[in-house]
């Protein structure tokens, strides 16, 4: 079942009947990351036509219950600097994070206060950091407050035999609070074919491949039309024919 459109504007009963009282084992997704890209503006959540549509996905997680979920975005989510608005109660002393939809109304509105949430004193001040990996907090803050247990961590495809450098960021979530086993990389950037990766919490050696190149992926047996290539002529025309602002490929 596909369901198009804008998914601010699709409510969770569209999902929930399109499942048929089935329960949810996954939901996996990465919303629009443009506003934290290091390409990018890094905007963060400033950007808000496409920086708060995490809080989409939060919602669908916190409605629909599935037993784990898995959220990816770019690397930069971890290092790009967000001002975090937090709550001080001076009644308990406790300091958090406020909700995502009160930081956003914040500057628009100059809300003065809010009910504390653990005392609920209503004797609290706003207090201003801005921090690298602010956005990240946010994020997290927001999942954890849906119930789930999360762990994240950054992975390169590089690492895994994808012919592609490419580094993503993995929150992943499960509502029985279980530990996460991230994968073990299977290729390195700087190992031979005899060079062996050692991974002191095993017991036994872990032999890592080199990295994938894309003429390894698509012509280490040879072009499927021209035969034989010659890589330092192909990699020189690549760098100095295709790409006309001499931008290294």
């Amino acid at each position: 079942v596909i369901i198009e459109g804008d998914i601010r504007n699709v409510p969770t009963s569209i999902f929930s009947n399109a499942l048929h009282d089935e329960e949810v084992f996954c939901i996996a997704g990465g919303p629009p990351c443009q506003p934290f890209s290091k390409a990018g503006k890094q905007k963060s959540f400033d950007c808000t036509k496409n920086g708060d549509l995490f809080f989409e996905f939060v919602r669908l997680i916190n409605d629909l219950r599935p037993k784990w979920f898995v959220f990816e975005n770019v690397k930069g989510l971890t290092f790009t600097k967000t001002d975090v608005l937090y709550v001080i109660c001076k009644n308990c002393k406790e300091k958090y994070i406020a909700p995502f939809r009160i930081r956003q109304d914040f500057k628009d509105s100059g809300i003065n206060s809010m009910s504390c949430e653990i005392c609920g004193s209503e004797n609290t001040a706003w207090h201003i950091e801005n921090e690298p990996g602010g956005s990240l907090k946010i994020i997290l803050n927001e999942f954890k407050k849906t119930g789930y247990f999360c762990e994240f961590t950054v992975l390169n495809a590089a690492d895994f035999g994808a012919p592609q450098i490419r580094e993503r960021l993995f929150i992943v979530g499960n509502i029985a609070g279980k530990k996460i086993s991230w994968p073990i990389p299977t290729h390195s950037r700087k190992c031979t074919e005899n060079t062996k990766q050692i991974d002191i919490f095993s017991e036994t050696e872990q032999s890592t491949k080199p990295w994938v190149s894309i003429y390894d992926a698509l012509w280490s047996k040879g072009h499927f039309y021209y035969a034989e290539l010659d890589k330092t002529t192909a990699q020189l025309w690549v760098k100095n024919v295709v790409r006309p602002h001499d931008e290294p490929v």
